[in-house]
């Protein structure tokens, strides 16, 4: 290796031509030594397809300040890449020595930008666009100043044991997502990720802004294991008109400021359409978190734990095992909003203990619920259904209703905490 492609890692030389150099060589298997104190890049590092980059777990690589770059991209976007890994290291954006987020504090040229852009400065840490075959794992995400990972067009993938460590924000915590996913990702599997994130935890969003590549379906994801206290949200699940099917969420745990899980559009105030089916949810242990000024989000209602936004046109959403108890904000389990509709709501072996004093239904349907099942559901005193919306046919407990009442009683208790 040339004397200029040295590897120092003393987080004081710029170490990116150096990795680049050893990422270009071909080797399948690019493993950076562990660094004296921390290796510096300036310049978005490019993987190849079929090669894998490994660090040790804790080895940190920071972007260099006023990069306002990307730190790692998949290297063939326009024709695609296959079958990249990436493992382990502290992946450190440094945000507050980059320009500030680019989505809160917009510039003129960003405003005035109406299609998609890969140079374009948004404040991501990590982007594949058209691979088939990606692994993320073992990985901590360090004040990014805004998405962690950014996938568009991406399948076969799996992204697993991955910590975020955040601090809040330049110049607030907003826009700050974990695994951020666009159009046309299929076949993934998001398993076991850890921290607070001040967006969307997970975000699967088949019509982002701009234009393609960031539109298209998202179908057969699977996420299993989020742990995460404090934080804006679990999952968005964001359609405007292309679908987002055969999504299964479990295992959450954690309390969230905002909502746990959003069927959500985007666009506020302009026609949506937001097309959803097959999304199950199971063993959902939340509640809510304290939404503290400095997240600017007093504009916002107060959302259920699931929430189906308005606009939206979900054809199957399953419910099990949502256990919730509630110390700091009444407000329903499950939201429909008025203006969305479920063609079948099914909710199973839930409970829900609210603790503020303050009485909240499990499930508030403002919207239109084609058919709907309640089985096992114990609200702890409160009331099962608070029904202001319309909904077609219902069964409770295995009895079926000739007429939906507006409010359906408490369940016996079928358990205890």
């Amino acid at each position: 290796m040339r004397d200029k492609d040295r590897l120092p890692g003393d987080g004081v030389h710029d170490d990116t031509a150096a990795i680049q150099a050893l990422l270009d060589a071909g080797s399948s298997v690019v493993r950076l030594p562990a660094p004296s104190r921390h290796y510096l890049i300036s310049r978005p590092l490019r993987i190849h397809a079929n090669q894998a980059l490994e660090l040790d777990r804790f080895a940190r690589i920071r972007l260099a300040p006023k990069s306002d770059c990307l730190m790692l991209e998949n290297a063939d976007q326009e024709s695609g890449d296959a079958n990249i890994a990436v493992r382990g290291g502290i992946w450190d954006m440094d945000n507050l020595r980059q320009t500030p987020n680019p989505l809160a504090v917009p510039t003129p040229a960003l405003k005035a930008q109406t299609t998609y852009v890969a140079s374009t400065y948004l404040g991501i840490g990590m982007r594949f666009v058209n691979v088939r075959g990606l692994t993320l794992q073992g990985l901590t995400f360090k004040d990014p100043v805004t998405f962690c990972v950014q996938l568009s067009m991406v399948r076969d993938f799996t992204v697993d044991d991955v910590t975020f460590d955040f601090n809040m924000g330049n110049p607030i915590p907003g826009n700050m997502d974990g695994i951020h996913l666009d159009g046309g990702c299929r076949f993934g599997r998001i398993t076991n990720l850890k921290g607070t994130t001040y967006d969307d935890l997970v975000a699967l969003n088949a019509d982002d802004s701009f234009d393609a590549p960031l539109h298209g379906p998202i179908t057969d994801i699977e996420i299993d294991g989020i742990f995460a206290e404090g934080a804006h949200s679990a999952v968005r699940i964001l359609s405007n008109h292309s679908p987002v099917e055969r999504i299964s969420i479990s295992n959450v745990h954690g309390t969230f400021y905002q909502y746990g899980i959003g069927i959500t559009n985007i666009y506020p105030g302009e026609p949506s359409d937001g097309v959803f089916d097959a999304i199950e949810l199971s063993n959902i242990f939340a509640a809510k978190a304290e939404r503290k000024a400095v997240f600017q989000k007093d504009d916002h209602p107060v959302f259920p734990i699931v929430w189906v936004e308005r606009g939206c046109r979900v054809g199957s959403l399953s419910i099990r095992g949502l256990r919730r108890r509630e110390t700091l904000t009444s407000v329903e389990c499950v939201g429909v909003a008025k203006g969305a509709s479920v063609e079948n709501l099914y909710a199973s072996c839930c409970s829900w203990r609210n603790d503020t004093g303050q009485a909240a239904a499990f499930l508030g349907n403002e919207g239109d619920i084609g058919s709907l099942v309640l089985e096992g559901i114990w609200a702890g005193g409160d009331r099962v259904l608070d029904n202001r919306g319309s909904i077609g046919t219902m069964v409770l407990d295995g009895e079926r209703t000739s007429t939906v009442p507006a409010e359906a009683p408490p369940a016996k208790p079928r358990w205890r905490y």
